[in-house]
């Protein structure tokens, strides 16, 4: 019984360790919802048709973007972090024909622009579309192939976007997940898929012994499991700051990033770099401030350029 258990286990999880086993060297894609046994924080995504993901964040402070305030915010499927809902755009893209591979796509086109939304957003990066349905659960037009999760300060947010080959194994909010958790075959599948990780050597054995080893097997993978790309907005006494930094899985990556806000759109495709953006007290882009070392090399040329006409000035001219 217990060994026509695992073999169904293993028929139906056993591709997630060979999907793992090479991690997506570059950021591909964007979000992917994650099932009801992970909990990532809120985020809006197409599976939102189906379920109430689609919540706003709480911020413990308040920002200005031209006159208006926002205290919350949204986490979205195509890579994005808005100020109002754009949960409307994203479950029209849950459309799919079809009950078996290949599903047809009957959605809108994706979008191509972050100027294509009203909201406030925000994204290190952007690709909008209805994704794989078949990747994870037929039918549902996941977006994407990361996972987001969202942390706050007093002043400050940031949001994490993973790469993974599954919802489930993904990122240290699934390291909490699974190190908690107990041998219960009924759980919704997460001892299931644990066990896909086991080890059967030697087999039949006890079903308690391969969740054992697929626990720890799972864990160790799972801590050195980097965001692939982050965003951190920062309060600041005059206005706020927001932060994309990239790992080494996405540096290099060519993609869209950059922000929509009423005051204008600011959108760059190419390589993906470290980019900070300020603002003032009404959500206005300022200007940006030269690195000191940039300021050392604009000086040393000022006074060589100012040391070259002196000299020019004290050679004798030409009768």
């Amino acid at each position: 019984m217990h060994l026509c258990r695992l073999l169904r286990f293993f028929a139906s999880f056993g591709f997630l360790s060979l999907a793992l086993a090479a991690q997506p060297a570059t950021a591909r894609r964007t979000v992917i919802d994650a099932s009801s046994t992970m909990t990532t924080g809120a985020y809006c995504s197409p599976l939102t048709s189906f379920t109430s993901d689609c919540q706003p964040n709480a911020m413990a402070f308040t920002i200005q973007i031209s006159g208006s305030s926002y205290d919350a915010f949204y986490v979205n499927s195509n890579g994005t972090v808005s100020f109002n809902s754009i949960e409307t755009q994203l479950s029209a893209q849950n459309s799919y024909t079809g009950t078996a591979s290949p599903l047809t796509y009957t959605g809108p086109a994706p979008a191509d622009s972050l100027g294509d939304y009203a909201a406030p957003i925000f994204s290190p990066y952007f690709l909008d579309g209805p994704g794989d349905p078949t990747t994870f659960i037929p039918n549902l037009g996941f977006d994407g192939e990361l996972v987001a999760e969202t942390s706050a300060t007093a002043n400050s947010f940031t949001v994490n976007w993973y790469s993974c080959a599954n919802p489930l194994t993904c990122g240290m909010a699934t390291f909490d997940i699974v190190e908690n958790a107990v041998f219960d075959p009924t759980d919704g599948g997460l001892t299931d898929m644990i066990m896909s990780f086991g080890d059967i050597s030697g087999c039949p054995c006890d079903p308690l012994d391969v969740f054992a080893s697929g626990k720890a097997a799972l864990l160790a993978q799972l801590q050195g499991n980097l965001p692939v790309y982050t965003m951190t907005l920062t309060d600041l006494a005059d206005g706020f700051q927001v932060d994309y930094t990239y790992n080494l899985g996405a540096l290099g990556d060519a993609g869209l990033y950059g922000f929509n806000l009423p005051g204008g759109l600011y959108e760059v495709s190419g390589p993906l770099a470290n980019q900070t953006y300020r603002f003032d007290s009404n959500g206005q882009l300022l200007p940006a401030v030269p690195e000191p070392a940039t300021w050392l090399t604009m000086l040393l040329g000022f006074g060589l350029a100012g040391m070259a006409m002196r000299r020019r000035r004290a050679l004798p001219q030409p009768a």
